[in-house]
């Protein structure tokens, strides 16, 4: 099993020396990814759970790709709305270019709905407009002379893509439901779900390959899995504090993600003592995942950055990294 780690773009992970001294770490230990979430522009409702200053995504892979050459980098994910796919395809395309190839874009739909307002872009149109920028990267990347594209949303004809990628920049599709797993199906290379248990991720993983099958796909795909909160504990412990939010009422957007998923003991999985957490990453292993990011810091996580820098060097022992 692969293993990457998500590292926020706001709070202590702002300052830029902080921010380089986790990915050195997270390079030195061995993960072989870091992991990126995307935002723009928040809402004064929203700083709460992350307030500015906050790094652009791809803004900062083109600086963590030069700065740490081992290192691949990801997108936790990128919103896909959020971006016209020319300048996507042209920025995306670059970073494959300048990397050798380094480059993951996990995308989805989006959730957060006063960004969408601020890019004046209709969410309740996310879905459909994800399918296009899909497609529509497809077309500026593969085959040759000049590219058309004719979308409810996205159209353009006769231009030449700036920067095709050298050596492929990898499609993983984020979302639980069934929309999300049709679409890792039939336009992902791959499915970067938000923390469902291994028996459903199990189911998930079975829906995509049968869709797969259905449509005749037998090109690479990768089946990652995006990680609730990870904690590996020197004792065991029986009770349980949640590090996810301070109990308040969740605005209805927020509910985009699903309950962190427990184990029939009540513990939180992925969260325990070593022996504990080897036994589900076993679990997921056997659910079908190839891939892992691990979440070990939350915007509105009790966790420091000392903690943080100690949660790496477990983990990195669990994985025998």
């Amino acid at each position: 099993m692969r293993v990457g780690v998500a590292i926020p773009t706001w709070g202590p992970f702002s300052d830029v020396q902080v921010l380089s001294d986790v990915l050195a770490r997270v390079e030195e230990l061995g993960f072989e990814s870091a992991w990126f979430s995307d935002h723009v522009a928040i809402p004064t409702y929203a700083t709460d759970r992350f307030a500015p200053p906050l790094f652009e995504p791809l803004a900062l892979a083109g600086w963590a790709l030069s700065a740490f050459p081992r290192l691949r980098v990801g997108t936790d994910v990128l919103v896909a709305p959020y971006r016209h796919p020319v300048l996507l395809a042209a920025m995306a395309g670059s970073l494959d270019r300048l990397s050798g190839g380094r480059l993951t874009l996990g995308l989805g739909v989006g959730y957060l709905r006063g960004e969408f307002d601020a890019l004046q872009v209709p969410p309740d149109q996310r879905g459909a407009i994800t399918d296009e920028v899909l497609d529509a990267l497809r077309v500026l990347w593969e085959g040759d002379g000049p590219r058309h594209f004719s979308g409810t949303r996205v159209r353009f004809d006769d231009v030449l893509p700036t920067a095709v990628p050298s050596h492929g920049v990898p499609l993983w599709i984020g979302g639980n439901g069934d929309a999300a797993r049709a679409r890792a199906a039939t336009r992902g290379d791959g499915w970067h779900p938000l923390y469902p248990d291994p028996a459903t991720y199990a189911r998930g993983r079975a829906d995509i390959e049968a869709a797969r099958a259905r449509a005749g796909r037998t090109t690479p795909f990768t089946y990652s899995y995006s990680a609730s909160l990870c904690r590996v504990l020197s004792t065991r412990r029986t009770e349980w504090r949640s590090d996810a939010g301070s109990g308040a009422p969740l605005r209805p957007e927020y509910r985009y993600a699903p309950e962190f998923p427990f184990g029939d003991d009540g513990r939180p999985l992925l969260c325990g003592t070593a022996e504990e957490v080897r036994g589900d990453v076993e679990a997921y292993r056997r659910a079908g995942v190839d891939h892992i990011v691990l979440r070990i810091w939350a915007s509105t996580s009790h966790q420091d950055l000392d903690g943080v820098t100690e949660q790496l060097g477990r983990w990195a022992e669990v994985f025998e990294l």
